[in-house]
């Protein structure tokens, strides 16, 4: 994006404004279509999970009803993020004859994208907190942790950042706005690091107990570790597979003035990789884990 091109219909000055060439505007359509396909495709899968685990009372573990909350908003993103972005994209390739609903495409797609990334760190941080009381206390977790209790918990968390990132976004001044975001991040990428933290070293320290393991408690300690460990390890990948799918958008965004004509196919290709793990998430679960697979292999086919 050339500095001559700024605030053309009043948009802000990261939106990259397209280059008046035929190939360009080809190759970006291409790949700004191909983001509604993958979003029904998010939505689809992301809703079997949902529903799976609804129909399944087997299913219903803390860890399991937490990730359900996880891929409702990876569900939403595919029906929200993807096709706005596709819809604002193509728009944005108008901007040159018209401003016709260019602000009112880029404000939806800005809010829903921080929505649903802010809410897919936020559970993974409710996740976080979970795996590390149940790898640290395994008993006390499975005598004190409810389905209830989990749900509240997910619900409210859901909610809470959904109304935070509403007021941030659209009522509250810019300038406040991004502070309570920023701040917010900072929390919740604090928790996410202090919870991965206590998990390692709590896993660290029940290992060393089952390998000198003797007795019969100790040995159910090791069986009832061993899920809890796996789930662990599992969130943890999920987290790092978010990382992986947002990071190269957050380094454009973030250096989009260095990167002058580079900017805009770096920008829309580093989005649309951002908003694959929508698509990810739902396989890689499937993958990981048998009983989810069977029984929604068991409900298709019923």
């Amino acid at each position: 994006m050339s500095t001559e091109d700024k605030d053309i219909c009043g948009l802000e000055d990261w939106v990259p404004i397209p280059v008046n060439d035929s190939t360009t505007s080809i190759t970006d359509l291409a790949v700004a279509v191909s983001n509604i396909p993958f979003g029904i495709f998010a939505f689809l899968t992301n809703l079997a999970i949902i529903v799976t685990v609804i129909k399944t009372p087997s299913l219903q573990r803390s860890s399991n009803i937490l990730l359900c909350n996880l891929a409702t908003a990876n569900c939403l993103a595919g029906v929200t993020v993807q096709p706005i972005f596709a819809v604002w994209w193509i728009n944005v390739q108008y901007v040159q004859n018209t401003c016709s609903s260019q602000q009112q495409l880029s404000t939806a797609f800005s809010v829903s994208n921080i929505l649903m990334t802010g809410l897919s760190f936020t559970n993974l941080a409710v996740i976080s907190a979970d795996r590390c009381y149940a790898v640290s206390r395994p008993f006390a977790h499975r005598a004190k942790v409810t389905k209830e209790g989990v749900t509240k918990i997910a619900v409210t968390t859901s909610l809470g950042w959904t109304a935070l990132t509403l007021l941030c976004m659209l009522i509250l001044p810019s300038n406040l706005g991004f502070f309570i975001m920023l701040s917010l991040g900072i929390l919740v990428n604090t928790l996410l690091i202090g919870n991965h933290i206590g998990m390692l070293l709590a896993i660290r320290k029940h290992n060393r107990q089952v390998a000198d393991a003797v007795s019969a408690p100790q040995q159910q300690l090791s069986v009832v570790l061993k899920r809890e460990k796996k789930v662990a390890m599992d969130m943890f990948i999920v987290l790092v597979i978010l990382v992986i799918c947002v990071l190269p958008k957050l380094t454009v965004t973030i250096f989009y003035q260095s990167l002058g004509s580079l900017y805009n196919s770096l920008y829309l290709w580093s989005t649309t990789f951002s908003l694959l793990n929508s698509c990810i998430n739902p396989v890689f679960y499937l993958w990981r884990y048998s009983d989810l697979r069977d029984s929604l292999r068991s409900m298709i086919y019923y």
